[in-house]
């Protein structure tokens, strides 16, 4: 799945067999893709802040609903999905702190950084995601 190529619809190989799950990856992958091609226009701080704001909120928040069902699987799994989890929030909290206060990134950088966390969320669903899925749905417990 190349970058020109980003679409609402998840391909196969990203379903994880949770409607909920499919329907917030496709939200999110939106989000992500809209951030990168604002970034890729050069919008405005302002503009592309409003934006990576956004995509933080979505981000939390389908984090939140996986989280939701992690008690139903193994700890060393949950403890490995949620540990991605904070990394992420962490980093692009940082990186729109930084594009906030003027110090950075600069839109060649914050497009490279959205590219990357795209990639990450496609591997993210791809594996952690549908091996939660898995997990619940195999009623794997801790």
């Amino acid at each position: 799945m190349g970058l020109d190529t980003m679409k609402p619809d998840l391909p196969g190989q990203l379903e994880t067999g949770s409607e909920l799950l499919d329907l917030e990856h496709r939200q999110v992958l939106q989000v992500i893709a809209a951030c990168i091609e604002m970034s890729r226009k050069d919008a405005t701080g302002t503009d592309l802040i409003a934006r990576l704001n956004e995509l933080h909120q979505s981000l939390a928040s389908h984090f939140e609903t996986e989280e939701a069902i992690m008690p139903g699987v193994d700890a060393q799994h949950a403890d490995r999905h949620k540990k991605q989890h904070s990394y992420v929030i962490a980093s692009l909290r940082m990186h729109i702190s930084a594009l906030a206060s003027g110090s950075g990134p600069d839109p060649h950088a914050a497009y490279e950084i959205l590219v990357s966390l795209y990639y990450w969320y496609v591997v993210h669903i791809k594996t952690l995601d549908k091996e939660l899925v898995s997990l619940v749905k195999a009623g794997v417990a801790a």
